[in-house]
Order: C-alpha cells, then sequence, then structure tokens
C-alpha cells in the first residue's frame, strides 16, 4: 500500500527486517535502528515469560513443568535468531559465512541500542532522529514507560542465571554465532558513542554506505 514512499509514519517496527526494508527504496530510504540483548538473557527471559504469556499465540503453560536446563537440551530454544533474522536463513545450518553478512547488515544498516544501557540508547536515538518533544504527555509516557525500564508494565520478572552455570552453558552452545554478533553490536554502540557527539549527517553517511 505505499506506507514507507507515503512519509505517513514517522517510525515503522517490525521484528522482520527484510520484509521491513521492503517497504523502501533508494528513493524513499530510511534509518534502521534496533536494540540488542544478550542472547541467555534473551533465551531465559523467553522461557519464563512464555510460561505465563496466555495473551500470545506461543503460550507454552507446559513449560512451567521443564527446568530452563531442559528446556536448553530441548529443539524449542532459539538457535541463534538474530543471525538467522539478518542473514534470512531459518532453518538451513548457519556457517561463518552468514555470521559475517548479519555482521555487515548491523555495521552498515543499523543504529545499535543495549538493553542493559537502555536510558544511553534512548537518549541516542533522541538525539539523531531528533525525538525530542515539547508534548508534557509524551515527555513523561517516555520518561515512564522507557527511560525507566523498571517500571515498565511489559518487564517480566524471573531468576537471573549466573554466568558460566550449567543452564548459561547450555544456551551458549546453541547461540554461539548470537553471541559474538551480541559482541560485535556492543563494541559498535560504544563506537558510535564517538560519532554521535559529532555531525549526525556523517553518522547518516557511515550507516547507509
Amino acid at each position: 500500500m505505499g506506507l514507507g514512499r507515503s512519509r505517513i509514519a514517522d517510525v515503522i517496527f517490525s521484528g522482520w527486517p527484510h520484509e521491513g526494508a521492503s517497504l523502501f527504496s533508494i528513493q524513499q530510504s530510511g534509518v534502521m535502528f534496533t536494540i540488542f540483548r544478550h542472547p541467555v538473557e534473551r533465551a531465559v527471559s523467553m522461557f519464563y515469560y512464555l510460561q505465563d504469556a496466555h495473551w500470545e499465540p506461543t503460550y507454552r503453560p507446559g513449560y512451567k513443568n521443564i527446568t530452563l536446563a531442559e528446556y536448553a537440551r530441548s529443539d524449542q530454544i532459539e538457535d541463534n535468531w538474530m543471525t538467522r533474522i539478518l542473514a534470512n536463513k531459518m532453518r538451513e545450518p548457519l556457517n561463518q559465512n552468514d555470521l559475517t553478512l548479519a555482521k555487515g547488515i548491523v555495521r552498515e544498516k543499523m543504529i545499535v541500542g543495549l538493553t542493559n544501557q537502555i536510558d544511553e540508547s534512548y537518549r541516542r536515538f533522541d538525539k539523531y532522529f531528533g525525538w525530542q518533544s515539547a508534548v508534557q504527555y509524551a515527555k513523561e509516557c517516555r520518561d515512564k514507560y522507557v527511560l525507566n525500564s523498571s517500571s515498565s508494565g511489559n518487564k517480566h520478572q524471573h531468576q537471573e542465571v549466573e554466568e558460566n552455570s550449567l543452564e548459561w552453558s547450555l544456551i551458549m552452545a546453541r547461540n554461539t554465532f548470537d553471541f559474538e554478533l551480541y559482541e560485535f553490536a556492543r563494541a559498535l554502540f560504544h563506537n558510535e558513542q564517538k560519532l554521535m557527539l559529532g555531525d549526525p549527517k556523517e553518522h547518516s553517511k557511515t550507516i547507509n554506505r
């Protein structure tokens, strides 16, 4: 329906970057931003969330009857989700070329944020895209639900997994590509700080080259 060309929406959200990119063209381009989460934290959160999320089509009440380690050994756990979705290779075995492709997309096409630095990530997006709002209720909404992430109603409480524990090791073994991609994104996040302090137009040239 020409959503990208219409310029009706200032921001478009999609969990599927290749499909999302198809909305745009060279003449009507966009700038992509995303927020990365450590693959172990993401998998653990997903396990506990789907035990209770009866509103989700992927609701799995049966997860309450298994341990996290059993989940990590099953075929239900995420298998390098971020690498797969960026490389557009959801089922076939992954290889180093797929990881290289995913890294290239992150490096050249994305402004990177991190969940464990959500305040700084949002401020960075805010500065780059010019989202500072003069409307008081909009600022209050942002401060409550984005910057003050601990108060977010979507935050699902669960026990954290210690690094190098059995559960940690099992999940990492299934997400080695994603872990390397996350570390790559984390390095970019810190490097982008220098760019964001400079000219946003120069940054735009960098991420869209």
